[in-house]
C-alpha cells in the first residue's frame, strides 16, 4: 500500500475526493486581483479534498495529517482574495463548510460551528429574539465564520464596532491542534490574536462564539460631491457621530463611484459615500447630507433578504474588483490608516498624488475614527515598492495585497509563532506562509498522489 492510499484508508467514512480535476473544483477560491500572486499560485493545489461533518471527524483528519506528515490548508467559504487558501505545498485542503451548526442564541452573543454561514447566522438572530450580528463581510451569504475570523480584516460594521480582530468583537474559541493526538482548546482574550487574521496557520477553528446586538432597520444612501475633500469631510463627520446608528461608511474618489455602483448610478466625476444607516437615525442623517452639501443619489431601505444586492456589495473589495476590470492599468494596494483621520488620509492622498484613485473604508479604531485604504494605482507593478514605502512614510500601515507571508509589522506575530509552536509542532498547517517560524519555508511544487 503507498503513502497516498494508506492515508485515504485512514479517512474512511469520511467524505473526501481524491481525482485531481474533482479535488480542484471543489477546492477552488477566488482567484487573488494581484498578477504577483497569480504568477506564484499558478499550477498550485492539494491533493486531496476532505469535508468532515463533525468535530470528531475533523480530529481524525488532523490526527491522519499529523502521522502521515501531510500539509493541511483550511477552507471556509472560498471567498478569500489573497492567496490564504491556496496550498503551497499539495496535502489536505480541510473544507469546512459542512460543519455549520448553530449551537446556542443566547443575549448579546452567538456559538456556532466554524462553517456557519453570516447570513444564516444573523437570520436564526433575529428570528430567535431580534437580534443580529455586529459585524459581518461583504460575502456574507456564503462566507463562514471561521474563514471570515482566520482571514478577514474588516467589513460591515467596522465603521462602528472596529475591525474583526478588535477586543470584543469575537467572544471565544474553540482550536483544534494539528498533532497526532490533536487537543481542544478554549481561547478568550487576548489568546483570541493566536488565531484571529492568522490565516489558519496557528489552529484549527472548530466554534466561535460571536457578539450580537439589537436588530434595526437598515437604510442605503449614495451621497455624491463634486469635491473629493468635501466627501472626505462629510464622511469623518458621519463616522464620528456616535449617536447616529451606521454599519457603512464609505469614500470612494472618482472615478471610483462609476466604477463601483450600479445602473450608472453616479458619474465619472462624482466623488461618491455610501452609508448604511439605521431607520432611527435616517432624519439626522439626511440633515448631515444638506448641511454638507451633498447629493443623495440613492436613499431606500434594504430589504433583509429580496430586492436589489445589497449597497454593501459595492464596497470594500467589490470596488477593487469592478475598478481593475474597468481599468486593467490600475494596481492596487491596502494600508490601515490610524487617526488622525483628516491630517492621515490628506498625507496619504498628497504622498499618492493625483494618479491614485483613493478608496476609503471608515472604521472605528484606537477609539477614534480611522480607515482600511484600498487605493488604486497607475504606477503599474513595478511601481507598487515605491508606493508601498510612500504609503508607510506617510503614517500607515501596509496590508500588502501581494504577499504571502504573514505577520510582517504585526505586533502580535511573535505571539502567534509561539502558539503554532505547540499547537503545529510539525510545521503542517498552510505550510510556507507563517512568517517567522522555522518551517516558513514551504515545497515548491505541489505532491501528486503518487508521491504523497
Amino acid at each position: 500500500m503507498s503513502a497516498f492510499e494508506s492515508l485515504v484508508a485512514d479517512l474512511d467514512g469520511i467524505p473526501i475526493e481524491t481525482k485531481p480535476e474533482r479535488v480542484r473544483r471543489r477546492s477552488r477560491v477566488q482567484s487573488p486581483f494581484s498578477p504577483i500572486l497569480r504568477r506564484r499560485l499558478e499550477g498550485l493545489g492539494a491533493d486531496l479534498w476532505a469535508a468532515p461533518r463533525d468535530e470528531e471527524e475533523t480530529v481524525a483528519v488532523l490526527s491522519a495529517a499529523a502521522r502521515h506528515g501531510v500539509p493541511v490548508t483550511l477552507r471556509g467559504g472560498g471567498t478569500s482574495l489573497g492567496g490564504q487558501a491556496t496550498p503551497l505545498s499539495g496535502g489536505i485542503v480541510l473544507d469546512l463548510g459542512a460543519m455549520g451548526q448553530i449551537q446556542e442564541i443566547r443575549q448579546g452573543r452567538v456559538r456556532a460551528q466554524a462553517g456557519a454561514r453570516f447570513a444564516e447566522i444573523d437570520d436564526a438572530a433575529r428570528s430567535h429574539s431580534r437580534q443580529e450580528l455586529r459585524l459581518y463581510p461583504t460575502t456574507c451569504e456564503t462566507a463562514t465564520i471561521g474563514g471570515f475570523v482566520g482571514s478577514g480584516i474588516g467589513g460591515v460594521g467596522s465603521v462602528t464596532w472596529g475591525l474583526m480582530d478588535a477586543p470584543g468583537n469575537i467572544l471565544s474559541a474553540r482550536v483544534l491542534t494539528l498533532e497526532r493526538d490533536p487537543r481542544r482548546l478554549e481561547l478568550t482574550g487576548a489568546e483570541l490574536d493566536r488565531i484571529a487574521g492568522a490565516w489558519g496557520t496557528t489552529g484549527v477553528i472548530a466554534e466561535l462564539e460571536l457578539p450580537l446586538t439589537a436588530a434595526y432597520r437598515w437604510a442605503e444612501m449614495v451621497v455624491a460631491f463634486d469635491d473629493r475633500n468635501a466627501a472626505l469631510a462629510f464622511a469623518e463627520t458621519l463616522a464620528r457621530e456616535s449617536g447616529l446608528l451606521k454599519k457603512l461608511v464609505t469614500c470612494l474618489a472618482a472615478p471610483l463611484a462609476a466604477y463601483a455602483l450600479p445602473e450608472r448610478l453616479a458619474g465619472e466625476r462624482d466623488h461618491a459615500v455610501l452609508v448604511q444607516a439605521a431607520d432611527i437615525s435616517l432624519v439626522a442623517t439626511r440633515e448631515l447630507v444638506a448641511r454638507s452639501g451633498g447629493r443623495i443619489l440613492l436613499d431606500r431601505f434594504q430589504d433583509v433578504r429580496g430586492g436589489a444586492p445589497p449597497l454593501f456589495t459595492c464596497a470594500w473589495h467589490h470596488v477593487t474588483e469592478r475598478a481593475l476590470k474597468a481599468d486593467p492599468g490600475l494596481c492596487h494596494l491596502q494600508a490601515l490608516v490610524p487617526p488622525p483621520f483628516g491630517g492621515r488620509v490628506a498625507a496619504l492622498a498628497e504622498t499618492l498624488g493625483d494618479e491614485a484613485l483613493l478608496h476609503l473604508e471608515l472604521v472605528r479604531l484606537q477609539g477614534s475614527v480611522g480607515a482600511v485604504a484600498l487605493p488604486l494605482l497607475r504606477t503599474g507593478e513595478a511601481g507598487l515598492a515605491d508606493a508601498a514605502r510612500r504609503i508607510e512614510a506617510a503614517g500607515c500601515r501596509l496590508l500588502d495585497p501581494h504577499r504571502l507571508d504573514l505577520g510582517g509589522g504585526d505586533p502580535r506575530q511573535e505571539g502567534r509563532v509561539r502558539f503554532a509552536a505547540g499547537a503545529d509542532p510539525f510545521g503542517l498547517l498552510n505550510p510556507g506562509k507563517l512568517k517567522g517560524s522555522p518551517f516558513l519555508t514551504a515545497r515548491a511544487q505541489p505532491l501528486s498522489s503518487a508521491g504523497l
